[in-house]
């Protein structure tokens, strides 16, 4: 339905955000991939350096994200039983009839959207970071 088509809208639109982000991340940080790479290092090591990175922002984003918005949705919740009060007629009032907000968590839902979220964004990462990885060294090198 309706939530289903938004889902897929922010999913897409936070893939593109994270990718021109890591893009521009990435272009930044081709002279240091170039350096480890003069080094020594190699392709898979620089992987797993931008990825455990990606993964401890990522991490870190999702968990802040998740308690603010739980946190918001419970303050929202609590501000509108506060204004129904103000809003609902008195002869509702009266004859027991306000209605009670419940806040449902539907945590399968929850979980399934973090998951496909975070496999988006390693996704974008890894688009983004094949180029810088990929570089020639000199040429970075020389432009340092």
């Amino acid at each position: 339905g309706l939530l289903t088509a938004d889902f897929v809208i922010s999913l897409v639109a936070a893939t593109l955000a994270t990718f021109i982000f890591m893009s521009i991340l990435m272009e930044q940080r081709k002279k240091e991939f170039a350096i480890l790479r003069s080094y020594g290092t190699s392709n898979k090591q620089l992987y797993k350096l931008v990825f455990s990175e990606s993964i401890l922002l990522l991490m870190t984003s999702m968990l802040w994200g998740l308690f603010v918005g739980l946190g918001l949705s419970i303050l929202f919740n609590g501000f509108f039983e506060f204004i129904d009060v103000f809003i609902t007629p008195m002869s509702t009032l009266t004859s027991g009839g306000q209605l009670k907000r419940i806040i449902i968590f539907d945590y399968p839902s929850l979980i399934g959207t973090l998951f496909i979220t975070f496999v988006a964004m390693l996704f974008a990462t890894f688009v983004s970071a094949r180029g810088a990885i990929k570089s020639r060294i000199s040429t970075e090198i020389r432009e340092l």
